[in-house]
């Protein structure tokens, strides 16, 4: 669906459940409400801990090709070895529109054994500050490389300008940079390359039935539609405290 035919299909939800019928709603209500509920589903569905089936989102097919617009690619090259990082740190900033990261690897400097013209893949494990003061000194724990297998931590760290001050409307660049990784390695090899797919943000869903063309669908599968319209649905009956009893379990937790 198109994010007009979002909003018509919610009125028509509303008008449904309202004995008295719904007054109207402007685009503006109307893409506040439909980005809201499309929000809420996926921070619903996003973690097993958070819906009632208990699966992720790649944990089912129904929910895997749910979020599938949403995951993206990347490849970034990390920095050199600064006096801000620990030792053997590289920072590497991520893309604009990161949001969560779901797979990663790091090429390194070594050399394959294999093959003189590649270089090793190391797995990334994510630790915490917490886990790298305890881990650091451990022998059995900590980065390393050895033939072509390898381990490389990686902490995340805040951005370096976080735009708190607010110096553009955008809330972009200069005011605000990327987000940023740091990779660690033992000091024997560095990270030339950095590999990961990711969650990217959802841009808001945008009505607009006085200029058609302005409208900004949403990107989630289409699938998923019919349950952001019943979230929205519910928003707006608890927003006017009108209660109503189900005859039938809501669509959303079939996902």
């Amino acid at each position: 669906m198109t994010a007009n035919d979002m909003a018509n299909r919610l009125e028509y939800l509303i008008d449904r459940t309202s004995s008295k019928g719904s007054p109207g709603f402007e685009d503006e209500e109307l893409s506040a409400l439909l980005t809201k509920a499309m929000w809420q589903f996926i921070k619903t569905n996003i973690s097993p801990l958070t819906n009632l089936k208990r699966q992720g989102i790649e944990e089912s097919e129904i929910r895997n090709q749910g979020f599938s617009n949403l995951v993206k690619s990347g490849t970034a090259t990390p920095a050199a070895n600064t006096s801000e990082n620990f030792s053997a740190g590289q920072f590497v900033d991520l893309p604009s529109d990161f949001m969560y990261m779901l797979s990663e690897d790091a090429t390194t400097s070594q050399i394959s054994c294999a093959s003189p013209d590649v270089y090793v893949n190391c797995s990334v494990d994510v630790v915490s500050h917490n886990d790298y003061s305890k881990l650091k000194n451990s022998p059995y724990r900590k980065p390393f490389i050895k033939n072509d297998e390898g381990l490389v931590w990686r902490m995340t760290i805040g951005r370096t300008t976080d735009g708190e001050d607010g110096l553009t409307p955008t809330y972009t660049a200069p005011d605000r940079t990327l987000k940023r990784h740091e990779l660690i390695t033992d000091g024997s090899f560095t990270i030339t390359s950095y590999k990961f797919r990711y969650l990217k943000y959802p841009p808001e869903i945008v009505v607009d039935f006085t200029t058609v063309a302005n409208q900004k669908n949403c990107v989630l599968d289409d699938s998923t539609h019919e349950s952001i319209l019943e979230i929205a649905a519910g928003i707006l009956r608890t927003s006017t405290d009108r209660q109503t009893v189900p005859n039938v379990p809501p669509i959303q937790n079939f996902e």
